[in-house]
């Protein structure tokens, strides 16, 4: 693997701008330009409970999956950003799932994320691996849809067997 050269400035500008293309993402309920941030042959992998890990290989599986049938029913969730961390191309996030509706006192319904991510030297997402409590977002759901009613949003389909990997 060729020497990472790109300097912690530029990885962190980098993230700026995947941030900033997240909130326009939320803003038009499109997450499919996001995939543009990564590498071609990306591996893009987050936890699906007991079922597994799933697995997206190259940024057009990213787009397909991540950024469109894993999204459906999430279309006016937000994902904020809490902090970055670069270290070389190593890069940690903490975010958050975070649902439009609120908790009688007023705070968010929202489950924490994080992620690790490594950037390559065009600097593009090279592999990204997100974690988050996909048993907590399942609960947190069914509270909001007792609570508010579906108002069309759609279970959250958890893939078995080879649904997780996706060439």
């Amino acid at each position: 693997m060729p020497e990472f050269t790109r300097s912690k400035e530029e990885v962190s500008d980098f993230m700026d701008r995947f941030i900033a293309a997240n909130q326009q993402a939320e803003r038009e309920r499109d997450w499919g330009p996001l995939a543009d941030f990564y590498a071609e042959d990306v591996v893009y992998q987050y936890t699906m409970g007991e079922q597994g890990t799933r697995t997206c290989h190259g940024r057009e599986a990213v787009r397909d999956y991540v950024m469109g049938k894993d999204m459906l029913g999430f279309e006016d969730w937000t994902f904020p950003y809490e902090w970055v961390l670069v270290d070389g191309d190593r890069v940690m996030t903490k975010w958050w799932n975070q649902a439009p509706q609120t908790r009688d006192d007023g705070t968010p319904y929202r489950i924490v994320g994080m992620s690790a991510i490594t950037v390559n030297d065009a600097l593009e997402i090279q592999t990204m691996h997100d974690n988050f409590d996909l048993q907590a977002l399942q609960a947190m759901c069914r509270e909001i849809n007792r609570k508010f009613g579906r108002g069309g949003r759609k279970p959250i389909v958890i893939p078995k067997g080879e649904d997780l990997v996706h060439p």
